[in-house]
């Protein structure tokens, strides 16, 4: 499953270097990154849980892209949108996407 969503995300990114929608670059940060360490981790500990969290994390980020690319461009995955709600009007939680942002680039 997580290298599914891994090629679905490629695809999409090799459209413009954009993901799906122009707003959304590959120098931001998805939760598809946040995926990869979290499957690192699940393999290192071998923690099935692990390795779950990390495939649904990279499928979320890579189905809302993927519906993006191939033209709902406001499609906005449930983890994206309970993302925004939820945590983005934190103050803290912005400055680590920030932060974060400053990584990938």
């Amino acid at each position: 499953m997580l290298l599914s969503a891994v090629a679905v995300f490629l695809w999409a990114c090799v459209r413009g270097m954009t993901v799906g929608h122009p707003e959304a670059r590959l120098d931001q940060w998805h939760h598809f990154y946040l995926a990869l360490p979290v499957a690192v981790a699940g393999i290192v500990t071998r923690r099935p849980w692990l390795l779950l969290l990390a495939s649904l994390l990279a499928v979320d980020d890579a189905w809302q892209h993927l519906q993006q690319v191939t033209g709902e461009w406001a499609y906005r995955s449930p983890l994206h949108v309970w993302f925004a709600h939820t945590l983005w009007p934190l103050k803290p939680v912005q400055w680590v996407v920030g932060w974060l942002n400053n990584l990938v680039v």
